[in-house]
């Protein structure tokens, strides 16, 4: 019994292995296709070795006749079962031109291969392929496919979520244009990228937030890349064009936030006149990079925060470098060709780690001395690095001159500068001494020249300088003692703010106000002595550490909190009368009226005729 059931099972098994279709590729004319040996492709998302059989393509596709009776669409999978689906060229015996919308939708197919002889890629072809890893095609209107329509520019493509998250590779064949927000927040796990040597234009944002593509290479007939073309791909690893590059324009923010680009290889070839704004700012891991002999502009923010950028080669025929162009980098050392005619506010701005500053032979508008730039009109020194000299011929320091500048321990200004910009040694964290040259010719040392050098011990400002800025001592924490020359009619507001360590003040000018936030902060500043000048303290004027101070009887007017936090005062030296300094007006804290005094009023009050307790 059981080798009769043997015999029918082996009998049927032969009768099903003999009618089975066998949906191998190669007849076109079928309409169903089933599994077999030999009937599906790999399964990773990739064609098998060598060049698809686009002649037969896959069995069981769905193709409609065109009006004219002319070619074929191919309109849907049909009895299809391939998961690599290969779109023949040709159809009962007609080309095949175009893909209609949802052609390829199934949760099974992982590749397409599209011949370069389609010409029509109609709107949402791919909508559904939603397990989608590998795409070839020749394609124009990528943007038709791909394009998230949620943007809001209003470029609506296809509805809300026809993206494809699972596409990792993308080759096009041929075409001229990546169209604009192609694959933008569309294929977020992307990672090669294969271009066709005819093209020429990669549009606005068309890769913009791609996040995992790593490798680029730009072919040699690119004229032109979009602003933002590449924006935001974070992964991005190297961008390399193609030998004999025709790039014309470069767009603005084309790299920016691409945080893994190492390496940029432009072609000597490329016609690129500007690196426009923003161009590879935050590219983080950027190292070096050659600028095209091509250009002859950088613009403001180019290489922003390019933390790792350490080595930059700029070439003779570069005229301008903008503000904030080498902002925050790791450059080394800077090369200034002969034929740079402008530079920009802070183009060198944070980048502390700048040791040596050259300028080429037979530049016309900038020499360098002592390792700073200085701008032969004017004799404006525009920035230093490093332990570098002020040259004697200097009238004017820059603001941000020096800025950041950790390894500057002392300068001394030389007599012929007249005035020190804003910020001009701003966060100068080593600089312990600044000195003024005897004969100093300083009038002007504007807001925040000194800000936050917290290591700076002594600085004694010129006889002569009238105008100091605001804060222009903030934040100096080692600061002990400064005398103000009696040249400064006018006292800026703090001064002295934050200076912890200040000790002494002597104010040999003859001041009206005592402004605000002067010494506010000053925690060891103890005793103070004002001219008898002044007829009015402002706002938080006096240092937390007070213990004892002299006010005049020329003052009249107290403002709110201008002795707010001095909880130490014991003593105040008043010059003139019991009746005078019953008749000061006193600020109120709030709706308080008369608690200037808020938090010591115990001190004793001294007049010249009497105490108030």
């Amino acid at each position: 019994m059981k080798s009769k059931l043997k015999y029918i099972f082996a009998v049927i098994l032969a009768l099903v292995l003999i009618i089975l279709p066998s949906c191998k590729k190669g007849d076109n004319n079928s309409e169903t296709t089933a599994p077999g040996e030999d009937n599906t492709s790999v399964t990773d998302g990739s064609f098998n070795a060598g060049d698809p059989d686009t002649q037969n393509g896959s069995v069981g596709l769905r193709f409609e006749l065109s009006e004219d009776g002319k070619y074929y669409t191919l309109v849907g999978l049909g009895d299809c079962l391939d998961v690599d689906i290969i779109v023949p060229q040709a159809h009962e015996g007609l080309p095949v031109k175009a893909i209609a919308k949802g052609a390829f939708e199934s949760e099974n197919v992982f590749s397409i291969y599209i011949p370069d002889s389609v010409e029509d890629l109609q709107m949402g072809m791919l909508i559904g392929c939603d397990s989608l890893k590998s795409l070839t095609m020749p394609s124009t209107e990528l943007n038709k496919m791909l394009a998230d329509s949620r943007h809001p520019d209003g470029n609506y493509i296809v509805s809300p979520g026809d993206d494809i998250p699972t596409l990792n590779t993308f080759t096009m064949t041929k075409g001229t244009k990546v169209d604009y927000y192609t694959f933008y927040n569309a294929c977020p796990n992307l990672e090669e990228l294969t271009l066709p040597e005819t093209l020429t234009d990669i549009a606005l944002k068309a890769f913009i937030h791609t996040p995992k593509l790593k490798d680029i290479v730009i072919p040699a007939a690119v004229k032109s890349i979009g602003d933002e073309a590449f924006k935001g791909c974070s992964d991005l690893r190297s961008v390399k064009f193609d030998k004999g590059s025709k790039l014309a324009s470069i767009g603005e923010y084309a790299f920016n936030k691409c945080t893994k680009l190492v390496s940029v290889e432009f072609d000597d070839n490329c016609k690129i006149s500007k690196l426009p704004k923003h161009v590879f700012s935050e590219c983080k891991a950027l190292k070096s990079l050659k600028v095209p002999l091509s250009v002859e502009r950088i613009y403001e923010g180019a290489f922003l925060d390019c933390t790792h950028l350490t080595e930059v080669v700029l070439p003779e025929g570069l005229k301008e470098i903008d503000s904030w162009a080498f902002r925050n980098t790791r450059l080394a050392e800077v090369n200034i060709p002969s034929t740079v005619t402008k530079i920009g506010d802070q183009a060198f701005y944070e980048s502390e780690y700048i040791k040596n500053v050259n300028i080429a032979e037979g530049n016309s508008t900038y020499y360098a001395g002592g390792n700073c730039v200085i701008l032969k009109d004017g004799d404006i020194l525009l920035f230093g690095v490093g332990e570098m000299t002020i040259p004697e011929s200097v009238k004017e320091i820059r603001a941000y001159a020096f800025s950041n500048n950790t390894t500057l321990k002392s300068i001394t200004i030389p007599k012929s500068v007249v005035i020190v910009r804003e910020f001009a040694f701003e966060n100068c964290s080593a600089l312990r001494s600044v000195k003024f040259a005897e004969g100093s010719e300083c009038k002007t040392i504007e807001r925040f020249a000194f800000i936050d050098c917290r290591a700076l011990e002594e600085i004694e400002l010129p006889s002569g300088v009238e105008v100091l800025g605001s804060g222009v001592f903030r934040l100096c924490y080692a600061l002990k003692k400064v005398t103000i020359p009696e040249t400064v009619s006018t006292l800026p507001e703090a001064l002295f703010q934050e200076c912890i360590a200040l000790e002494e003040v002597n104010i040999l000018s003859k001041p009206d106000v005592i402004p605000a936030s002067f010494f506010e902060g000053c925690n060891k500043l103890e005793k103070i002595v004002l001219p008898g000048s002044v007829t009015r303290i402002e706002q938080r004027a006096m240092s937390s550490g007070l213990k004892e101070i002299t006010i005049p009887k020329a003052c009249k007017t107290f403002d709110d909190q201008a002795f707010y936090g001095c909880v130490y005062l014991k003593k105040i030296n008043y010059e003139g009368t019991v009746s005078q300094w019953n008749s000061i007006k006193k600020g109120y804290y709030f709706v308080q009226k008369d608690a200037w005094n808020e938090g010591f009023k115990d001190a004793k009050i001294v007049c010249s005729d009497g105490n108030i307790n």
